[in-house]
């Protein structure tokens, strides 16, 4: 066998005195639809942004500054605004692809515009969203150039390097794969960065992946003699997934380090 990697609880208490009008006409909302954020990129180069995909879930809306709340796109929202408006919109994402840990992307800028908002109507918005001015990206890896990652010495398994035209790459001409094959007696695979660098601060890591077997991610300390520390264990997915993986917590378990090296593993169990 081969492998690849409400409830509401509510009381409504009415005292009446006398004769008294008990239905009061509502507003009529006015409506904000959003189908989806689009990241945009800088030249895909040695001084670019890397790939434009991305996996923006979420519109966090603001109107006139006043949250309106956190919606999963496609939405249509309703807004007791009329008028000339400022509406801000900020790229949400869902950490580590868990759906409780909805939060505004701290690297992807706010989209905002001005919007008519006119009762019973509905205004389309098309917010975009690029990499924040003060964002560094530590490494960008596509697999076009070079490879930043081999096995460790526990590892009897490599990386590999996909070459176009080839159904499983996902962008450009080349992507990795780590191919585990019961014939060759793959059994345990341990892909590692080269070489440490250091991360300090909030640090993501953005990784498109697709495997048939679930796979670890994992933070190994420089200089600290611990394990590679698990971040996450990503699941099979047959179609490519970009997750946005959050290492700084990991980061802060590995006492004394701020270099890091980041682990891909995987066992067969067959």
């Amino acid at each position: 066998m081969n492998k690849i990697v409400y409830c509401f609880a509510f009381i409504v208490a009415v005292i009446v005195s006398g004769c008294q009008n008990l239905y009061k006409t509502e507003p009529i909302p006015a409506y904000i639809h959003i189908d989806k954020i689009t990241l945009s990129v800088s030249d895909a180069s040695a001084a670019g942004q890397g790939t434009a995909s991305s996996n923006i879930s979420d519109a966090w809306i603001y109107v006139d500054e006043q949250l309106i709340g956190c919606f999963e796109m496609p939405i249509t929202v309703p807004v007791l605004s009329n008028g000339t408006h400022s509406v801000r919109i900020r790229p949400g994402i869902k950490v580590n692809g868990i759906a409780a840990t909805r939060t505004p992307y701290p690297f992807y800028t706010d989209f905002t515009q001005t919007v008519m908002l006119n009762a019973g109507e509905v205004a389309t918005m098309n917010p975009t969203t690029t990499y924040a001015t003060n964002t560094h990206f530590l490494m960008i890896e596509d697999f076009e150039s070079g490879n930043n990652f081999q096995k460790t010495a526990s590892s009897d398994t490599n990386i590999q390097i996909l070459n176009a035209p080839n159904p499983n790459i996902f962008e450009g001409n080349h992507s990795a794969i780590v191919y585990m094959d019961n014939s060759r007696a793959d059994f345990y695979a341990d892909i590692a960065m080269k070489d440490s660098m250091s991360m300090v601060g909030t640090v993501f890591l953005e990784m498109n992946y697709k495997c048939n077997t679930e796979f670890l991610v994992a933070l190994e300390g420089y200089n600290t003699y611990n394990p590679p520390l698990e971040v996450l264990t990503l699941n099979p997915t047959s179609t490519w997934k970009k997750n946005y993986l959050y290492l700084s917590p990991t980061m802060g378990h590995q006492v004394g380090s701020t270099y890091f090296r980041i682990h891909f593993q995987m066992t067969n169990s067959l």
